[in-house]
This record gives structure tokens, C-alpha cells and sequence, in this order.
């Protein structure tokens, strides 16, 4: 099992075009090893955790 503190990860902020919508998350998948590009399953998580 890996373990890793949520508070070290960085937000990724997003916003619309216009600036009238916006939003940030963590994305804690990644961290723990998750592939985002890969096809390969085993490299993936069954489930995608963003806090």
C-alpha cells in the first residue's frame, strides 16, 4: 500500500474562457502511480480518485 499526504499535492486550477467558471482539484490517482495515457489496464486504476 503507498501512502501520501494530500496537502503536499499542488491544486490544478481550471477556468473558462470567459473567466465566469472555474474550479481546482488534486488529482491523487496520479500520485499513487496511476498511467493517465496509458491503454496498457494494468497500468491503470480501476477507479480515478480527484479530491
Amino acid at each position: 500500500m503507498k501512502k501520501i499526504n494530500t496537502h503536499t499535492l499542488k491544486d490544478e486550477t481550471w477556468e473558462s474562457p470567459k473567466g465566469k467558471f472555474g474550479g481546482a482539484c488534486k488529482s491523487v490517482s496520479i500520485e499513487l502511480g496511476r498511467q493517465p495515457l496509458s491503454t496498457d489496464l494494468r497500468e491503470r486504476h480501476r477507479a480515478r480518485l480527484t479530491l
